[in-house]
């Protein structure tokens, strides 16, 4: 869909709920105080609630009442809230950009994983930029399908400030993947435009020292062995303005899979 003007009044007493239905995405491009509130001394500022934390975006007064915002709204409910006068919120809605792969890359029978041994097809660290292993979604045994099952649901939804979106696909309980410690990971890459499988394969790296693209250093992060998730990576934070020819297109978005090992 085209870009779509969003407007919305909220008050201390009346928030504004923004629900990322139909792939689409909410870009807050700015907050004014109201009117009334303009006229008088009040002062406002402005909060945005995702995942259950809520953190501040903004502050307008009666001798600066517009404040420009620079939010993504990323996650399946977004809260915009204000305390002190009345605000007036604007933005743009528009198609998000991984609306279309997230069918095809939802978690199907697993293929056999790539042996360790053998090195992925793409190098996380391939100049200037490392084309990330992304970890293809660890093959479930015979016995363990039902539970693979219930964890092919998300149970954990996280937007980052960078722009990084992931999924918690299944949960570990082995060691936390710390900066600069080398850790191992099973991954599997798509565009985020259409889909297409680009890379799958396991990986070896060190974690947080640039080895590979930005996106995985924040996304693998704190993952538990044995964990599973899903990154949703914007183009700045992959492959950016240059891409890596001829798999990954300049200005492309990406999704992972990738599993903790």
């Amino acid at each position: 869909m085209p870009q779509k003007v969003w407007q919305k009044h909220i008050s201390s007493k009346q928030p504004a709920i923004f629900r990322a239905e139909h792939g689409l995405r909410l870009e807050l491009r700015s907050c004014s105080l109201s009117e009334d509130s303009a006229r008088s001394t009040a002062s406002s500022r402005l909060y945005v609630t995702v995942d259950g934390q809520r953190r501040a975006l903004g502050f307008v007064s009666s001798t600066q009442p517009f404040c420009p915002v620079r939010f993504t709204s990323l996650s399946l409910e977004t809260t915009f809230s204000c305390e002190g006068g009345d605000l007036l919120l604007s933005g743009l809605v528009m198609d998000d950009p991984f609306a279309a792969v997230m069918s095809s890359a939802a978690p199907k029978a697993s293929p056999s994983p790539a042996k360790s041994s053998s090195p992925p097809k793409l190098s996380p660290k391939v100049t200037p930029k490392a084309s990330p292993k992304v970890a293809p979604k660890a093959a479930p045994k015979t016995k363990e399908v039902k539970k693979d099952q219930k964890a092919d649901k998300a149970v954990t939804q996280r937007t980052l400030p960078s722009g990084l979106r992931y999924e918690v696909l299944q949960r570990g309980s082995g060691p936390q993947a710390m900066s600069g410690k080398k850790v191992k990971v099973r991954y599997e890459g798509r565009l985020g435009s259409t889909g297409g499988r680009f890379d799958k394969g396991v990986i070896e790296f060190r974690l947080g020292m640039g080895e590979v693209i930005e996106g995985w250093d924040q996304g693998v992060k704190g993952m538990l062995r044995g964990e599973r998730r899903r990154l949703l990576v914007p183009a700045k934070l992959g492959y950016g303005r240059r891409g890596a020819p001829p798999a990954i297109p300049p200005n492309a978005n990406l999704v992972f899979e990738v599993e903790l090992m």
